[in-house]
């Protein structure tokens, strides 16, 4: 019952944002360039909506509801996929199917015809890199599917039928969170369309900052896109809430797990074929473009394959960036640091008040859904005033607005992994240290913290991967002499050196790997005592 009600929530919060922003278009005063701006951002997010919640859809009822061997494999790729750069995920893909990508420079001259460029270059590449999102957020509104419902309905329809019609319907909400998320993110971001030159809102706001004087003129002309954002995430919020179970430790409890038969192996060979599409295919790229020859001929230029060459592109790469590398670990090491102490302490307030849970809640869905450019300008205001002249030391010589924004990208992910941990704590154990005298901050640092260790440590390594691979607001803010990889990347992805792209990116790719296993497994010890 306490589902139901909080599944009819979020069913009429979903609804009343989707007609708020309906009502919203006509009010936006947008002249005619800003309304093609907002009809290329209409089309981007159709496009990456249509490709990627399907695909992310059908891959969460089989992952999380169905008997499919090789489930925590395929759960873990997805979740090292969240972590990976888009940038990475553009270079990845440009090294086989772009403009000079090996699979290109293979056709014959007259029939060449570039695979990925402009809107398929675009649409494809972002709606890869959110089908992993869409898959952990539909699954998780699947495990709160009341399972009482599915074995009614089990005894007169096959398991097909009651996914259809029972799953699918009861999990709509989280559905519909997916969607918006998927639509916030491709509305917001500037990666992909700034690499394959597609004009949105979010990419006119990355030029306007890079090219104007006055932050003030870019910000007038995204205003439409600012206004859709913030109306969005004041009324989708609430969905996401009613969705979250109600106050107290973590339960976990009984779930249905449908029953495919002989034919879950081949469900097995789809989802091996999504992965390999999605994560294999990219990293090929990578491997045979970082180990590509020419050779001059007679005949004209040969292309061969070397291994040794690969694996001297990717042990170099550290080397060779040695600087990037530095300054992309000290800012993302500093703004881990930061986004797990505001994290923990978010957490802390949220398991035990309703106004703190709402404030966490909306606090993770800014910070994630901000648009990097949108997020560089607030802080280039905020610190950039040259009559003060401490501000116009961090502005221009410190990388403090470049932590800051870090700080601000990775928070989500420290506050969320964190409040799921505290939430598991006893309450018994705070209500003990309360009467032996303990006040607010010390059941935090004497209660609360000990028992998320392993949270914190996850929280702080995954907040790291995500400051290694921040562009969208970075990129505006470093100051003169420092240069991470995220901008180094992409400067090489513009001007088309491939093979030190593949190298650097395949260590980015290592790295990430490295910190998602580590974060994983440091969080599933976390709830191992809970599921026991």
């Amino acid at each position: 019952m306490g589902y139901s009600i909080r599944h009819n929530a979020a069913a009429a919060a979903l609804v009343r944002s989707l007609v708020a922003v309906a009502a919203a278009l006509p009010l936006l005063g947008m002249d005619p360039a800003a309304w093609r701006l907002g009809e290329n951002t209409l089309r981007f997010v159709l496009l990456v909506c249509a490709a990627s919640v399907p695909l992310g859809t059908l891959l969460a009822v089989l992952l999380f509801r169905c008997n499919v061997p090789g489930r925590r494999l395929a759960l873990w790729l997805l979740v090292m996929q969240l972590f990976i750069p888009l940038h990475v995920q553009a270079a990845a893909w440009n090294a086989g199917f772009g403009v000079s990508g090996w699979f290109t420079s293979s056709l014959p001259g007259t029939d060449r015809r570039v695979l990925l460029e402009l809107w398929r270059g675009a649409v494809w590449v972002q709606a890869v890199a959110l089908l992993p999102w869409v898959t952990l957020i539909v699954g998780a509104g699947l495990k709160l599917v009341e399972p009482e419902l599915e074995e009614e309905a089990l005894q007169v329809a096959r398991p097909s039928r009651v996914i259809a019609l029972v799953t699918l319907p009861r999990a709509a909400p989280a559905i519909g969170v997916a969607v918006l998320w998927v639509a916030m993110s491709a509305a917001g971001d500037m990666t992909v369309t700034d690499i394959y030159r597609i004009r949105t809102f979010a990419e006119e706001l990355y030029l306007a900052l890079a090219g104007w004087a006055e932050p003030g003129e870019a910000a007038l002309a995204v205003a439409p896109l600012l206004t859709l954002v913030v109306w969005l995430l004041l009324l989708v919020v609430p969905a996401v809430s009613s969705l979250a179970p109600a106050a107290g430790p973590i339960r976990f409890r009984r779930e249905v797990r449908f029953n495919l038969g002989r034919a879950r192996w081949l469900w097995v060979i789809l989802i091996c074929a999504l992965l390999a599409v999605t994560l294999a295919v990219p990293v090929g790229n990578l491997i045979y473009q970082a180990g590509m020859q020419v050779t001059m001929t007679p005949r004209g230029a040969q292309r061969s394959w070397s291994a040794a060459q690969a694996w001297q592109m990717v042990v170099s790469s550290p080397g060779r960036y040695a600087d990037e590398f530095r300054w992309s670990g000290q800012i993302a090491a500093c703004g881990a640091c930061l986004a797990t102490a505001v994290g923990a302490a978010l957490a802390a307030w949220a398991r035990g008040s309703v106004w703190g849970r709402g404030c966490t809640l909306y606090t993770a869905a800014l910070a994630a859904a901000v648009p990097g450019p949108l997020l560089a300008m607030g802080l280039i205001a905020l610190v950039n005033h040259p009559e003060v002249p401490l501000l116009v030391f961090v502005y221009d010589r410190t990388i403090i607005p470049a932590v800051l924004a870090v700080t601000v990208k990775s928070l989500p992910v420290a506050a969320l992994v964190l409040w799921a941990a505290m939430r598991r704590v006893p309450q018994d154990l705070l209500d003990a240290a309360a009467l032996d005298g303990a006040r607010c901050y010390a059941r935090f640092w004497h209660v609360l913290l000990p028992e998320a260790r392993p949270a914190l440590a996850a929280a702080w390594l995954l907040s790291f991967a995500v400051g290694v691979g921040e562009l969208g607001a970075t990129v505006l803010l470093l100051p003169p002499g420092v240069e991470t990889l995220s901008r180094q990347i992409l400067g090489l992805v513009h001007s088309g050196v491939e093979d030190f792209v593949a190298g650097i990116c395949l260590t980015v790719l290592a790295l990430i790997a490295t910190l998602t296993l580590a974060g994983s497994w440091l969080a599933g010890r976390t709830f191992a005592r809970d599921a026991a």
